[in-house]
């Protein structure tokens, strides 16, 4: 039996901002990862599309 449960987090990704344009995306993603690890204490974590930052899935390219 598989118990699956749907949680509403907010999730401060301020630290984002720290990052290089090319890499926001890929940090604010691996910190959602990292929070729903921790808070849901599971290693099975998968990331609806929608749940994505807006605004960041063009800035992981490289810069021309």
């Amino acid at each position: 039996m598989s118990q699956e449960a749907e949680r509403v987090y907010t999730i401060n990704l301020g630290k984002v901002w720290l990052s290089p344009d090319n890499q926001r995306a890929k940090r604010a993603i691996n910190m959602i990862k990292e929070f729903a690890e921790h808070h849901m204490k599971t290693e099975q974590i998968k990331i609806d599309q929608e749940a994505k930052p807006a605004g960041l899935e063009a800035r992981n390219s490289e810069p021309t």
